[in-house]
């Protein structure tokens, strides 16, 4: 009598998927304290001295002699 066959048949291997995590989006509010609100809302420090002396020393566009 011829003994069993000793090895199986392979079973095919399933189908390989990648799983595309979504990222979560997280969002955040940013308080400001109301000097901030002031001064981002009027834009008034745009026109300080001190500002405006500050820009023309640092500006790219002076001019070297």
């Amino acid at each position: 009598m011829v003994p069993i066959w000793p090895f199986r048949k392979k079973q095919p291997e399933p189908v390989k998927t990648i799983k595309v995590k979504i990222p979560e989006v997280i969002e955040y509010e940013r308080k400001t304290t109301d000097g901030q609100d002031e001064l981002v809302s009027s834009r008034l420090h745009l026109k300080d001295k001190d500002f405006l002396d500050a820009m023309e020393f640092f500006g790219e566009d002076k001019k070297e002699d």
